[in-house]
């Protein structure tokens, strides 16, 4: 009866085994994902309201603006912003930076897409979603495609004048 004992000496060494490679498995799980390259993307919606003009029909043409954020842990390189609604594509120009500029870790750099036209190209119609067209932004680092989705234009800045304001003032004082 030696074998009545080494059964439990040989369930024990098989669990240890077991869980020794869903350790390392779960190890490399998770070292990938730390090497991901993450993006936030934000629409806006920039609009010059000419003297005397309407603002229903200034709100008609615009520049649209992507804002990327890397929120992923280590630096990446932007290569290009495009949107897509098919059959057409038009690519975003930086702002300030060259394209494949290092963006580090929670920074933000800036796209626009010059002269958009809100009545031919509806990105977001409120009042009849039938009239919303169907568009996809893409963002390619200098590895892959990282971003490939519908990003809602969340704000519109709507500016007199020649150029638009190069920051939105931030009230100051105490809020509750």
């Amino acid at each position: 009866m030696t074998y009545s004992k080494d059964w439990f000496a040989r369930v024990l060494g098989i669990l240890g085994f077991v869980l020794g490679l869903a350790s390392l498995c779960w190890q490399v799980f998770t070292y990938r994902d730390n090497l991901a390259e993450r993006v936030l993307v934000r629409m806006s919606m920039q609009v010059r309201l000419g003297a005397g003009e309407n603002v229903e029909n200034a709100l008609k043409h615009g520049d649209l603006i992507a804002e990327i954020v890397n929120i992923g842990q280590h630096r990446l390189y932007i290569k290009s912003v495009s949107l897509s609604i098919a059959p057409q594509d038009w690519s975003f120009q930086p702002e300030t930076a060259k394209p494949n500029t290092a963006l580090d870790p929670g920074a933000a750099i800036y796209y626009r897409l010059s002269d958009w036209d809100l009545a031919k190209h509806p990105l977001d119609s409120p009042d009849d979603p039938s009239q919303r067209e169907n568009y996809v932004v893409i963002v390619n680092s200098n590895k892959a495609e990282i971003f490939r989705a519908a990003a809602a234009v969340s704000s519109f800045l709507i500016y007199g004048g020649r150029r638009a304001p190069a920051r939105l003032p931030v009230p100051s004082g105490n809020f509750p």
